[in-house]
């Protein structure tokens, strides 16, 4: 088949921004899979290296330990994605109506790799030029297990969650400390369309002026969910948590205008606020504020 395989490679210090911005992208087509994930795969490491040598946490001697907290830490943002592109394909694409993905092969398949080289997610992109329904494009995530019968049943809406890994979106950072609550979780689609185990997530920002809905933040567009661990410690009754947490399990009925307040940072639904002493948050639970 006639096959292409190009490898993106994005690093960069969540501290210090992008130290070396040339440095910071890497980009290469290769003729093989196997020879971009190698090539990449040591490209990831040297970059990555270079921004943990730039950091506090070297001291100029070789420490693993130190390495490993540089990267747990989430010191250093990077993506690396190999998209594998069949030209056969590509140019007798036509873009599936009817949603029926099954019957026509994806425009191109991109495979996302972690510092180790393990495969973290398969996206297959159904891509169409111009302007159209499907606005330029579809993507699909998938990951090893997710056609088993049991995917997607992990969680339900109103679970505390937190992430496996730091998550960056809008330019915050969000730490593995971090609770969410599960917002929209997976559904099997009917026809042609393919399954994402993925979640939709919200939580409250540190600054606590609006709700971050990670859903809307590329690349962030679900969360999997092999990336999400329960969060089973206790929970404020009053806190911000526990109302995103009684909204999602439909405990509450939120109006349109309320949540446009709260995104627009009219009402502020804080970390250290109790839901409860906001008039309008408590008339929607028929509670009276506090």
């Amino acid at each position: 088949m006639n096959k292409v395989y190009f490898s993106q490679i994005e690093v960069y210090s969540t501290r210090f921004g992008r130290l070396r911005e040339k440095e910071a992208l890497h980009s290469a087509v290769y003729s093989s899979h196997e020879e971009a994930h190698e090539s990449g795969k040591e490209t990831l490491d040297r970059a990555v290296r270079e921004c943990y040598e730039a950091s506090d946490y070297c001291d100029g001697e070789e420490d693993l330990a130190a390495f490993n907290d540089f990267i747990e830490d989430g010191e250093v943002y990077y993506r690396w994605t190999i998209t594998e592109i069949d030209l056969d394909v590509l140019k007798s694409f036509e873009f599936p109506k009817g949603n029926r993905y099954d019957l026509q092969p994806p425009a191109h398949v991109e495979y996302e790799y972690g510092l180790d080289g393990e495969l973290l997610q398969r996206n297959n992109w159904w891509y169409v030029d111009g302007v159209s329904d499907a606005g330029g494009g579809v993507c699909f995530q998938n990951r090893e297990g997710d056609e088993l019968p049991g995917a997607g049943t992990k969680f339900q809406a109103g679970d505390f969650v937190r992430l496996k890994r730091p998550l960056y979106a809008g330019g915050e950072r969000f730490s593995i400390d971090q609770v969410f609550v599960v917002e929209g979780v997976p559904l099997r689609p009917t026809g042609g369309r393919p399954f994402e185990n993925t979640y939709h997530l919200c939580t409250v920002s540190k600054w606590g002026d609006y709700l971050w809905d990670l859903d809307f933040h590329y690349p962030f567009q679900g969360i999997h969910e092999s990336e999400l661990v329960p969060h089973d410690e206790e929970v404020d009754e009053n806190g911000a948590l526990m109302f995103l947490s009684r909204l999602a399990r439909g405990e509450i009925n939120e109006s349109e205008e309320i949540y446009k307040n709260l995104t627009d940072g009219k009402i502020v639904l804080a970390p250290d606020i109790s839901w409860t002493e906001i008039p309008e948050l408590a008339a929607l639970a028929g509670e009276e504020s506090e």
